[in-house]
């Protein structure tokens, strides 16, 4: 019997038990419904019939992955700026961190100078404190950003760029006030 007519099929294949070889009908037939159903599995397509589904399944998948790919590499370059900027950030902090450490020793070099009996000891006093303080804090905030920055295992994450942006603006902060401290200490030294 045929599997796929559920007729009597008498079709012979070599190396097959058939009607006329010793084995029952029965046998042959599993053994037809076996190669019919491996022809299915292991069977290359149909090429006229397949080249068109191919095609248009290719017309849907192409500009998704194309899509996709694309993202990827935008968010991917968006992590490594954002680190990148941020630690060109950070180093040019650090090359200012040296100048306003040595204004800063220069500081409390003026302050142990200065006049007690001055009649502007008290103001200056102030002011040469205050500064020191904004130098002081800045290089406190350095220290803490460089301790709590973690660089993030995968910059491809919105979470990761969100944490960038934030480090990133944490730093220029912190530069600025660097840059500023500075600024305040030479004027007091002039």
């Amino acid at each position: 019997m045929s599997f796929r007519t559920g007729k009597k099929d008498n079709s012979y294949r070599p190396g097959q038990a058939g009607p006329n070889k010793a084995g029952n009908e029965e046998d042959f037939d599993k053994q037809m419904a076996f190669n019919f159903i491996n022809s299915k599995i292991f069977a290359l397509p149909n090429t006229k019939t397949q080249k068109h589904k191919n095609t248009s399944n290719m017309r849907f998948f192409l500009p998704l992955t194309l899509s996709l790919l694309l993202f990827a590499c935008t968010t991917d370059n968006t992590g490594v700026k954002l680190y990148e900027e941020a630690m060109t950030v950070h180093d040019e902090a650090m090359k200012d961190m040296g100048e306003m450490n040595r204004v800063g020793r220069e500081l409390k070099a003026k302050v142990l100078t200065l006049d007690s009996t001055a009649a502007d000891y008290a103001t200056r006093k102030v002011a040469y404190d205050a500064a020191l303080q904004h130098i002081e804090k800045a290089g406190d905030d350095m220290m803490s950003w460089m301790r709590d920055f973690k660089k993030p295992t995968e910059l491809t994450s919105k979470n990761a760029v969100e944490y960038l942006q934030k480090a990133k603006t944490g730093i220029a902060d912190n530069a600025a006030d660097i840059k500023a401290a500075i600024e305040e200490g030479k004027a007091l030294l002039k």
